[in-house]
């Protein structure tokens, strides 16, 4: 089972590993062998994540239905990412299934999640969707009072199988976290984007990766 603060959060998963120690109680943020939580590297299909958390480390934007693989290392990681001083957390979108369409729904206590996958046109795509919906829920039980916060991601990929020796993987990513203030008209908001195009090619005994990618983080107040 994993460890949780109301969901599964890998990165939680990630902090009871030996060498780690999360930052506070509640936070997901880590710190490995005395190093800043900056200092980790976070990477999901190459995109970099400069900020992989909602709600101040409380939640990650990992979510584990979304993915077919992750890895941790402490050290000892491949001199391309060698701006990770502490470690490097590397996670894979699944693919998609290939052979039929495929949709999930599931609610958890504090957010709604929508995972679709299937073939589209010669390859296949997946397309997972998660919010919280805290604003929405409390709003129907108290009209009077406004929850101001909600966050929610989105994880797509797009895989083409060219050929046995070839193949392209287009991945997308976005996360955001808003609180709004009615009464005051305060916005505050901040989050993720990111893309990447992957080739993946076999030449006899030889395999080649080409990865280009586009990396954000902004914060918004007005």
């Amino acid at each position: 089972r994993l460890p949780k603060f109301l969901e599964g959060d890998l990165l939680r998963t990630v902090s009871t590993l030996p060498g780690i120690v999360q930052v506070t109680d509640l936070s997901g943020r880590f710190s490995v062998r005395g190093g800043s939580p900056q200092e980790n590297l976070t990477l999901i299909d190459e995109i970099p994540l400069y900020n992989p958390y909602h709600l101040g480390g409380i939640f990650s934007v990992f979510d584990l239905s979304a993915l077919s693989r992750y890895e941790f290392f402490r050290g000892a990681y491949e001199a391309q990412y060698g701006n990770a001083l502490s470690s490097l957390l590397y996670a894979e979108i699944k693919p998609g299934n290939s052979e039929k369409i495929n949709l999930e729904t599931t609610l958890s206590f504090i957010s709604f999640r929508l995972l679709n996958e299937g073939p589209l046109f010669k390859g296949n795509y997946l397309i997972f969707l998660r919010r919280t919906y805290f604003d929405k829920y409390i709003s129907l039980i108290n009209r009077d009072f406004e929850f101001p916060y909600h966050f929610f991601d989105i994880l797509s990929s797009y895989q083409i199988e060219a050929s046995s020796s070839l193949r392209f993987k287009f991945s997308y990513i976005t996360s955001r976290d808003l609180f709004y203030q009615k009464k005051d008209e305060i916005l505050l908001k901040w989050g993720n984007d990111g893309f990447s195009f992957r080739t993946f090619y076999i030449q006899r005994k030889n395999f080649h990766e080409i990865n280009l990618f586009f990396s954000s983080f902004f914060s918004y107040f007005k």
